[in-house]
């Protein structure tokens, strides 16, 4: 009986156990600068522009927001796809100047906030990012 009792304990246990998807992208240090000059970085000069960066876990996406009125408003993305981060399919595309794409699944972030179009798709990783000076700071 007290076998019994255990074997159906550990199927109770095994059938109630779900499987959850890690979305916490590694922290790695993020010190880069980026001269709006340069002419790898011009698409940052307009409202909408975005560039992609080396650094970060799996590279970097600069956006030039400005939707709050100031030049200065950037935001730095990692490119990580959170559901799928340690997969080699795993690396954010910006696609129609609009949305960040996953390759792994299709699953997408809006550019502009970085919100995630599904709840499941998890968050992406952001970095710290001022202008001074005609130079965006990127850190974490």
């Amino acid at each position: 009986m007290l076998r019994l009792v255990r074997l159906l304990g550990l199927v109770l246990l095994f059938f109630s156990c779900k499987k959850t998807v890690d979305t916490s992208i590694p922290n790695v240090a993020v010190n880069e600068s980026l001269t709006l000059a340069e002419p790898s970085n011009f698409p940052l000069t307009a409202q909408g522009g975005w560039v992609y960066h080396p650094g970060g876990y799996s590279g970097l996406v600069v956006y030039r927001r400005a939707f709050t009125g100031n030049f200065d408003d950037f935001v730095t993305y990692d490119r990580a796809c959170p559901r799928h981060y340690s997969s080699t399919c795993g690396r954010l595309n910006v696609v129609d100047d609009f949305y960040l794409v996953c390759p792994c699944d299709s699953s997408q972030w809006y550019l502009l906030n970085g919100f995630p179009e599904a709840q499941q798709n998890g968050l992406l990783k952001q970095y710290s990012t001022t202008f001074t000076a005609g130079v965006i700071y990127i850190q974490n």
